[in-house]
């Protein structure tokens, strides 16, 4: 399924959880973590617009989604300029199931849910990865994110 301009919410499949900010955050105006959500959490909702080159700009809680030191944040100030994300369907993979990629630096990688590290980190990171070739194509949890409207 393409995706339209529209408020969505965004489940991370690793971790079958809500995907927005952290529910503890200062009150400045810097960057704020976005992580996937304890269970019991709302559903935060997710502005997604399409832009002419087929890409995407995400909002939550009024700020843009970008990626600084390899993790997501939503930025809440107009610096940095709002980020593309290159929003795949991996109809294969689950219905409203997808991909979320750089799509100014593919190289860069995408959204990736970090399960079971050291930390106990619940941030989303934003990596390259790499996947071994397989038919059909096959796109591990943590790459996964189901995506439908709120």
């Amino acid at each position: 399924m393409t995706l339209k301009s529209g408020t969505y919410t965004i489940t991370s499949k690793a971790e079958n959880a809500y995907v927005g900010r952290s529910h503890r955050e200062d009150r400045s105006f810097n960057p704020k973590r976005v992580v996937f959500l304890p269970q019991d959490s709302d559903a935060p909702k997710w502005e997604i617009e399409a832009v002419p080159t087929g890409n995407f700009i995400m909002k939550i809680g009024g700020g843009h989604a970008a990626e600084i030191d390899k993790r997501l944040f939503a930025i809440l100030q107009e610096e940095p300029k709002p980020v593309t994300w290159k929003i795949e369907a991996q109809p294969h993979m689950g219905e409203n199931t997808y991909t979320i990629n750089l799509a100014d630096r593919p190289s860069a990688g995408g959204w990736m849910v970090l399960v079971n590290n050291e930390e106990g980190d619940n941030q989303i990171a934003v990596q390259h990865y790499i996947i071994g070739p397989s038919f059909p194509p096959f796109d591990p949890p943590v790459l996964l994110f189901v995506i439908v409207p709120a």
